[in-house]
């Protein structure tokens, strides 16, 4: 099914090492797509669109010309990491979250962050974000940001970097859910051959 394929040399191809040679942790993977056969993946690909199109799956776009609703695509190839790899970059992911949470629970209790102007109160009070009337709001359990999510990218040479995060819109958990909701069955008895880790709620979706 790769025979032919070759990595390009300006990006890290999370598949392929630079050699031409499967990365150990895609080799059972692509070996279960093998033993399909190219009638077995034309239709896992042709279910999970069916499946998509059925449950109306759609995502908005945003454009200069408005908002618009498209269908849903699924990647019949995912995104596989080897779980030392993983485990690295889940615990760089949680380790900033306590702070971001004390970070809030100051903006919206004693505001010793902006008196100290440790945060310019500009940058607070002018973002249409920051909910006012909420100021003194105690939150359960100390608890303001129940979500944080990011947004990761991969240089050329492999190392990971975080290009944004985000504490409001639960899209990358509805994402994940939804493409395992909807992928075919076929190709579950595959994942759990390969051991794939579950993700847990606290963690981020690559």
């Amino acid at each position: 099914m790769v025979a032919r394929y070759r990595p390009p040399s300006d990006v890290y191809d999370e598949m392929m090492a630079r050699d031409g040679t499967l990365r150990p942790h895609w080799r059972s993977f692509i070996d279960g797509l093998n033993a399909m056969g190219g009638e077995g993946r034309l239709h896992a690909a042709e279910t999970a669109a069916r499946m998509l199109h059925e449950n109306d799956v759609t995502y908005i776009a945003h454009g200069t010309e408005g908002d618009t609703a498209r269908q849903w695509r699924l990647d019949m190839l995912p995104l596989i990491m080897a779980p030392a790899e993983w485990h690295a970059l889940e615990v760089g992911l949680v380790q900033p979250a306590p702070l971001l949470n004390m970070i809030v629970a100051d903006v919206y209790g004693p505001q010793q962050l902006l008196k100290s102007r440790s945060i310019p109160p500009a940058l607070v009070f002018g973002n249409p974000e920051f909910l006012l009337p909420c100021h003194g709001v105690a939150a359960r359990d100390g608890t303001f940001l129940h979500l944080l999510a990011f947004d990761l990218g991969r240089s050329p040479d492999g190392q990971w970097s975080v290009l944004s995060n985000r504490t409001q819109s639960p899209a990358g958990d509805c994402v994940r859910l939804l493409n395992t909701d909807h992928c075919p069955s076929g190709e579950r008895p595959r994942s759990n051959a390969n051991r794939c880790k579950k993700v847990p709620s606290r963690a981020a979706t690559p």
